[in-house]
């Protein structure tokens, strides 16, 4: 069995976990500007999507209209996870996105995304945050953590030429002095313990002895966005079909130019309604020194061929599809948009203006005729 093959087998507690667990890591990811590089070229039609104009030679376009992001203040998208075995759907959990302002500070604007749920004995709880200038709205900090039956937690720090990645390990300072990572030592059968003062834990999964820990340092001349950012950022691109831009991203260890190629115009029908759509094509470029990896890894590490459709009036993503690989086998996975509250919509749920929204009549119905002898109530 080949190296690439073995890494999939190592469950629960492997690198990537259980089919359901990716689905929901690539549910967080749903629209972020991320996928697997391009491989090989192939003779499947999803191979010769990826077939299109040059890369453009500019990345700084999109940046530089981040501020439009403060029109979208008070916006909230739900999206469904559906993961398919043997053809058959099965329902794995839920993300909410959500734009606010923050109360404190210099009031930074917040991006963030929570997701839940769980199939195949697995659950997990999710989150991923991006604190952003209140002016420039350039990312100043990307924090991502999970619960459950596995906890990871890890973030960015972004300043002027410098961004670090930072992650929670287990502490391994000899000279650490912690009481909550002390442990009383035991026996070699491991069951009862042995006399003597408690000595510091050398490994264990336990949260509570995790410390921040300096992973890497990217030395940066230009803007980088965290794959959150870049989420919100590619709105303001140009989606005319046969058009591109770039998106920079930095994930991890990793610096990447995401090119965004509109493809065709094609009409996508979910929860939320049938909505006019842009197919895009992502195709990431590493651009970090040393290259590390060529394959772009997104929100919590998810990876695979995925296909997008953006709604062509808001930009907002509506559908997602794509393959995720588990042992020996690839299943089919989608994430769909379920309902979206726009800035403008008083609270109200909201969806493509070519479309009656189903939450708004069921709340706007006339009310029912008084009965027989019963007087017409008066209005204050």
């Amino acid at each position: 069995m080949s190296a690439p093959q073995k890494k999939w087998l190592r469950l629960p507690r492997g690198r990537w976990g259980p089919p359901a667990t990716r689905f929901l890591i690539m549910l967080l990811a749903c629209a972020s500007l991320a996928h697997e590089a391009r491989g090989k070229a192939t003779t499947s039609a999803a191979n010769r999507d990826n077939v299109g104009p040059e890369e453009p030679a500019d990345a700084t376009h999109i940046t530089e209209r981040l501020p439009e992001i403060r029109q979208i203040l008070g916006e909230e998208a739900t999206y469904e996870g559906i993961l398919y075995i043997a053809g058959v759907p099965l329902k794995v959990g839920t993300a909410t996105f959500r734009v606010t302002e923050s109360q404190e500070g210099d009031r930074p604007i917040i991006l963030s995304v929570d997701a839940r749920g769980g199939a195949l004995g697995y659950s997990v709880k999710a989150k991923a945050t991006s604190t952003l200038d209140p002016v420039t709205c350039l990312p100043r900090q990307f924090f991502t953590m999970r619960e459950g039956s596995e906890n990871k937690a890890k973030r960015l720090d972004f300043t002027t030429d410098r961004i670090l990645y930072v992650k929670k390990k287990h502490c391994r300072d000899p000279a650490c002095t912690n009481p909550a990572h002390m442990v009383q030592p035991k026996m070699p059968l491991g069951i009862l313990p042995r006399p003597g003062p408690p000595t510091h834990c050398t490994g264990c999964d336990d949260p509570r002895h995790a410390v921040w820990t300096l992973r890497y340092t990217h030395e940066v001349q230009t803007a980088f966005l965290d794959v959150l950012s870049a989420l919100f950022a590619a709105r303001a691109g140009d989606f005319t079909v046969g058009q591109s831009f770039i998106v920079p991203v930095v994930e991890d260890r990793d610096r990447w130019h995401v090119t965004v190629t509109s493809l065709a115009d094609e009409t996508v029908t979910v929860k939320a309604g049938s909505f006019d759509c842009v197919k895009v094509r992502l195709l990431p470029k590493n651009t970090g020194e040393p290259k590390r990896r060529d394959k772009f890894s997104a929100l919590f590490g998810i990876k695979g061929n995925l296909r997008l459709w953006v709604d062509r009036e808001t930009h907002v993503p509506v559908r997602i599809a794509g393959v995720l690989p588990f042992a020996f086998l690839e299943l089919d996975c989608e994430v769909k948009l379920v309902s979206r509250r726009s800035p403008n919509s008083g609270g109200r749920k909201c969806h493509s203006a070519h479309r009656t929204d189903t939450t708004t009549r069921e709340t706007e119905k006339p009310a029912p005729p008084n009965k027989p002898g019963q007087q017409t109530r008066q209005q204050p």
